[in-house]
């Protein structure tokens, strides 16, 4: 069973966007992220683009309430990620 610590990010206005400013955007917005976590002393932490949420691991859960106050953040919240097993859920 795999069970990976997540932190969930939401946005808002980006999801607007066409698709090609909408991936720019989304870059722009993973990169500070990391990098107020990196300033917090989180430099394991990784970002993965989803469609229309950003995945973080590699960085506590508590840090969720950082990752919210970074500009173009809607809302992020401690996840936990699985697979799809029933079992597993």
């Amino acid at each position: 069973m795999v069970n990976l610590e997540t932190i969930l990010v939401a946005y808002n206005e980006i999801a607007l966007k066409s698709p090609s400013v909408r991936r720019r955007l989304e870059r722009h917005l993973m990169s500070n992220i990391l990098h107020i976590l990196r300033r917090k002393g989180f430099d394991d932490a990784n970002a993965t683009r989803g469609f229309g949420r950003i995945y973080i691991e590699g960085a506590p859960l508590d840090s969720a309430s950082t990752v919210a106050n970074v500009f173009g953040v809607a809302s992020s919240m401690p996840a936990l990620k699985t697979t799809t097993d029933y079992d597993s859920v």
